[in-house]
Parts: C-alpha cells; structure tokens; sequence
C-alpha cells in the first residue's frame, strides 16, 4: 500500500512538472533569447572585472590584495548559488534571475565607488557581490533547457553558452578599451556594467514563465 501511494505521488509530481514545462514552452524562442542576453551581459562584466581589478589594486598600491580582489568574485559565486536556486525554486526562476541582477548593479555602483575614492575594500566587496550576478546567471543554462521543447533542449543549452563565451572574451577587450573613456581610468566599464545590469532586469521582467 505504501509503495503505490508513492508510487502514485511521484506519478502526480511528474505530471505537474510536465504541465509546468507546457506553460513554460508557450513562447520558448523569446525566452531563450532573452536568457541567453541575458547570460552574455553578466558574462562579459565578470570577465572585464576579473581582468582589471588586479590592474586597479596595483595602480593603487595595494598589491599583497590584487588577487584578493579575483578571489572575491569566486567566493561570491559559491556562497550565494544555493541561496539563489533556493529562490528559483520557491520563488519562480525570475525572482532569482532578477535578484542576482540587481546585485549586480549594486555590484556596479561599489566598483565605480572604489576607482573614484581609491578603495580596495569597495572593489574587493564589488567584486563579491559581482560573484552573486554571476551565480544567477549559470542558472541560465539550466533555464534554457525548461523553456524550450524537450527536443530542442540540447541546442538551447549550446546556444546560450556559446554566446556567452563570445561575450566572456569580449568583456576584457571592453574594459581595456574604455580605461581612458572618462577621467578616472575603468571607471567607464564599471558604468557600462552598471547600464547593462538594468538592461538585464528589464529583460527578466519581459521572460514569459510560468515556473
């Protein structure tokens, strides 16, 4: 008796996910569109980060920190990937996506903070919140594979990640082209960070999902 009620509960949990995949698929080719933008945006500012925040510590003279500043992205990313797919679970994959987002436009802010006052500390807690950005959008490539039909699932998840690869090469070629852009040196790539980490939640607003 109890291995048919169990049974029959994984039975009705399965046609709930099923049912749930239905209504997520209604528009599959606008959300993938939107998630792997939105994968590439986060991708490309982590990677220019990466690239010029040891640049800006030394600049500073804070070398023993220049890789501290790297690390803290790391630590971000792992501290925060549970509690973010806690929240895609909970919450809906949109509240995650945009929470990590609008962390990463905080993330944005403190860096332009650090390279305007000369900060390590600004650009070290930056950098961790950045991690938090990053560890919303990896959840992307798991997404990408819900909102599409089941047959096409192993395109979508190749799609995205190679357009954020692009992006991920691209990002460091923007933080080195723009240092001169304003006055204070980088501080142009941490406002375009910024500028597409808004871009990012409009675009997690516009996702049509019902999971």
């Amino acid at each position: 008796l109890l291995s048919s009620v169990v049974v029959g509960d994984a039975r009705k949990e399965g046609e709930e996910r099923q049912q749930q995949r239905r209504v997520s698929t209604d528009h599959p080719y606008w959300n993938l569109v939107l998630l792997g933008l939105t994968f590439s945006l986060g991708q490309m500012i982590v990677a220019g980060h990466l690239t010029i925040s040891p640049i800006i510590l030394h600049k500073y003279r804070y070398d023993r920190l220049s890789t501290l500043a790297v690390a803290a992205v790391e630590v971000g990313s792992s501290v925060s990937a549970w509690f973010i797919g806690y929240l895609m679970r909970k919450k809906g994959r949109k509240v995650g996506l945009m929470t990590g987002e609008l962390v990463g436009l905080v993330s944005c802010v403190l860096c332009v903070g650090s390279v305007m006052y000369s900060s390590a500390i600004l650009l070290i807690v930056g950098g961790f919140c950045l991690g938090i950005w990053s560890a919303g959008v990896y959840y992307v490539r798991f997404i990408a594979a819900e909102v599409v039909p089941e047959n096409f699932a192993g395109r979508a998840v190749s799609w995205v990640l190679v357009g954020s690869s692009v992006c991920a090469s691209v990002g460091p070629l923007v933080a080195t082209r723009t240092s001169t852009l304003f006055e204070t040196t980088f501080m142009a790539f941490y406002v375009i960070g910024g500028c597409l980490a808004c871009m990012s939640v409009v675009m997690a607003l516009s996702l049509r999902l019902e999971l």
